[in-house]
């Protein structure tokens, strides 16, 4: 259940990841995997996404960030920079932040609380949510979501449906309508294909 609150005099938290990097996840780190993507769109290489997983004593921390430059009319630079942090299976804290030219598109923080999560928005608008969340569309880049029906959304604060939908081809409905497919091979993501504004692009795992 989400319950909806107004907050716009509260301040947004920070985007968290850059504290836990800087905290020394590279020295703690027990276990690490790294995934780079190239995006392509009309057959042409627009971007880069990298994934990274961190296993350390805080606990397991997904990580993503991408740049991709398209033209649209004109050019159009999107950067993108997720984090989530896992605690005994749980999501504990989350953030992301995207900007499109230099212009912040969507800045949300999620923080796992005894009342549940507060998700907050760039705006100050706060949603309450009381389900636990187990899996987010970060985890989708590291396992396949066999026997999962859905996943949190850390762009658009709501869970996702995830259905399967061919041989190790998972489908992503968006809170928009729109839908992504995820392939895997022995487990591993590598390939998404993505409906954006800016039309179709694929994220191809490097070899």
């Amino acid at each position: 259940m989400q319950i909806k609150l107004n907050m716009p005099g509260r301040p947004l938290l920070k985007l968290f990841v850059f504290a836990i990097c800087l905290l020394g996840c590279t020295v703690l780190a027990l276990a690490q995997q790294e995934k780079i993507y190239d995006v392509i769109r009309k057959d042409d290489k627009v971007g880069t996404l990298k994934a990274t997983f961190t296993n350390t004593p805080m606990g397991q921390l997904y990580y993503i960030v991408s740049k991709v430059k398209v033209w649209v009319v004109i050019n159009v630079k999107i950067n993108y920079d997720q984090s989530n942090l896992f605690k005994n299976g749980l999501l504990d804290k989350a953030g992301i932040i995207r900007t499109v030219n230099g212009s912040t598109k969507v800045n949300n923080n999620i923080m796992r609380t005894p009342a549940g999560y507060v998700c907050m928005k760039k705006d100050g608008d706060t949603v309450m949510l009381k389900e636990e969340i187990r899996h987010t569309v970060a985890t989708l880049y590291f396992a396949e979501p066999v026997n999962i029906t859905r996943v949190y959304s850390e762009n658009s604060l709501r869970f996702l449906t995830v259905k399967n939908t061919g041989p190790h081809i998972y489908e992503l409905t968006l809170s928009d309508g729109k839908k992504n497919y995820y392939t895997y091979k022995n487990g591993q993501c590598t390939k998404v294909q993505a409906e954006t504004d800016h039309g179709t692009i694929f994220l191809i795992a490097r070899q």
